[in-house]
């Protein structure tokens, strides 16, 4: 899952920057990029961002703040796994040493 989080933002940040070197900058005051952004999510990131969001409930969010969600979404999925990987190979309790 953070693999296609981090390829979807990385292609989202390829495309808004080459649109803002045309200077056409759509991420501010766009409901409908929001809109569009938030359909991509399934029902539990979706979930996981109206928590984030609940603060301004009455709002719609704003696409850069969507994507400073989804980026640390895709960090903590990715430092879980590392965490994961690390525990795994035994290096967290001394079991690295006997390998």
């Amino acid at each position: 899952m953070a693999k296609q989080i981090r390829n979807f933002i990385t292609i989202y940040s390829e495309n808004t920057e080459a649109l803002k070197g045309l200077n056409t900058d759509i991420t501010t005051n766009n409901s409908l990029l929001s809109a569009m952004l938030l359909r991509k999510m399934d029902s539990t990131l979706l979930k996981r961002f109206e928590h984030f969001h609940s603060s301004q409930t009455n709002t719609m969010p704003q696409p850069d703040e969507i994507i400073r969600f989804l980026t640390q979404e895709c960090n903590e999925v990715e430092q879980a796994s590392l965490y994961s990987t690390v525990t795994d190979l035994g290096f967290l309790n001394n079991k690295a040493y006997y390998l």
